[in-house]
């Protein structure tokens, strides 16, 4: 593996610890049911930011898109 693939790899792993941090933080702060479970840690990073998203209006007191 060369050092761009390596720091590819590194910068997804950052990533995701990233969205995860702030998708606990959502969480914690959000009114129950507002961010699906089954939709926690998707493969996909826009569905994960479209549930960070529901959860962040939600918040705001802003109705789901």
């Amino acid at each position: 593996m060369t050092d761009l693939e390596r720091a590819a790899v590194q910068n997804v792993r950052e990533f995701r610890e990233a969205l995860k941090a702030i998708r606990d933080a959502v969480e914690e702060l959000a009114p129950p049911g507002s961010v699906s479970n089954d939709e926690y840690l998707t493969p996909e990073p826009m569905l994960e930011a479209e549930a960070i998203i529901r959860g962040i209006r939600a918040i705001a007191g802003v109705g789901f898109i």
